[in-house]
C-alpha cells in the first residue's frame, strides 16, 4: 500500500511492536469495555484491536500536520487514529507549541492492559508518551534536549530507552507508567553535536548511536557508560541497526558506505535467553 503523508517532514516511521515481557492475560477481557467508553476517534478504530495479542499490524508516522502523529492499520490500509488532535480536528495547543514530530516509536504491552503507546520526540527537544485511550493530549511529556529530537530507541520491556538530538546530549531515561513520569537516569555529553539514529540491541545490553561527526558510538545501556567509538565513515552516519541475533551491527553513512561490525558479541549462553 502507499500512504500519502501530504507533508514533508524528518520523522522516520515506526512499525508497532510488543514488549518483550509476559502480559497478564486476565485483563484482556476488559479491553472492549474500555474502548467503548473512550474517545470517539478511538471507538471508531475497530473496537479492541489496539491491544497486544490481536495479530494486527500498525504503523505510526508524522501526520498531515507534522505536529500530530497518525496510526495506520496496515492490514486494512487505512488511517486508524490521529494523536494530538483537538475537537475541531486541528493540532492541540500542547503539541503545536512543541513543533514537528521528529522521531517516534510505537509499541504495545507497556502496561498490564497491553494498550498501544507511542513515544514521540519533538522539534523543541521534548519527549512525550501517548496512550490510545486518550488521543487528544499525551499521557506525560518532558523536555530532554535543547535542540530537536532526532532519534529514539526503546528497550525490550518498554520501560525505558535512549534519545538523541541535534544537540550534544545523549539521554538515558526510564518510564514510570503508574506515576506518569519520564525520568532521566543517565546523560552523556558528546564531543560533537548531532545523533541521527539510535539502535538498542535485543538483549538490552549495548546501544549504538549514529553521529553527525562520522562516528558510531557504543554504550553500556544499563550503566549509561561509553564503551567504544567506531571510526570508519568519512561523512555523517545516518543509521545504525543491530542484527536480530545480536551478533552484528550495521552502520550507513552519507559517504555511500554500509559497514558491518562485530562488536561485543554476546556469549552463546546469553543468546538462548533472548
Amino acid at each position: 500500500m502507499t500512504i500519502h503523508t501530504e507533508a514533508y517532514h524528518f520523522c522516520k516511521l515506526s512499525v508497532c511492536r510488543s514488549a518483550s515481557v509476559p502480559m497478564d492475560a486476565s485483563v484482556g477481557e476488559t479491553s472492549d469495555a474500555l474502548v467503548e467508553s473512550s474517545h470517539d476517534v478511538y471507538a471508531a478504530a475497530t473496537q479492541g484491536s489496539l491491544t497486544s495479542g490481536t495479530g494486527k499490524s500498525y504503523l505510526a508516522l508524522a501526520g498531515r500536520d507534522p505536529s500530530m502523529v497518525e496510526l495506520w492499520d496496515m492490514d486494512a490500509g487505512k488511517l486508524a487514529l490521529q494523536f494530538g488532535q483537538d475537537t475541531s480536528g486541528q493540532s492541540s495547543p500542547q503539541t503545536k507549541s512543541s513543533g514537528m514530530c521528529m522521531a517516534l516509536e510505537a509499541f504495545t504491552g507497556l502496561t498490564r492492559e497491553g494498550f498501544l503507546h507511542i513515544l514521540t520526540g519533538y522539534e523543541d527537544g521534548s519527549v512525550a508518551i501517548w496512550d490510545v485511550r486518550n488521543v487528544k493530549v499525551p499521557q506525560f511529556m518532558k523536555r530532554f534536549h535543547q535542540e530537536p529530537v532526532l532519534s529514539i530507541a526503546v528497550d525490550g520491556p518498554c520501560l525505558g530507552g535512549v534519545s538523541g538530538a541535534a544537540d550534544n546530549q545523549l539521554i538515558f531515561f526510564s518510564i514510570n507508567y503508574q506515576q506518569s513520569l519520564l525520568q532521566i537516569r543517565g546523560e552523556r555529553t558528546l564531543g560533537n553535536p548531532g545523533t541521527a539514529d539510535i539502535s538498542l540491541r535485543n538483549d538490552d545490553r549495548i546501544v549504538a548511536t549514529a553521529g553527525w561527526d562520522h562516528r558510531v558510538r557504543i554504550y553500556d545501556y544499563k550503566r549509561s557508560r561509553a564503551l567504544a567509538i567506531l571510526k570508519y565513515h568519512s561523512d555523517l552516519v545516518n543509521a545504525v541497526c543491530f542484527s536480530e541475533d545480536c551478533e552484528f551491527l550495521a552502520s550507513a553513512s552519507k559517504d555511500g558506505m554500509v559497514a558491518l561490525w562485530s562488536i561485543y558479541p554476546p556469549q552463546k549462553d546469553d543468546l538462548r535467553t533472548i
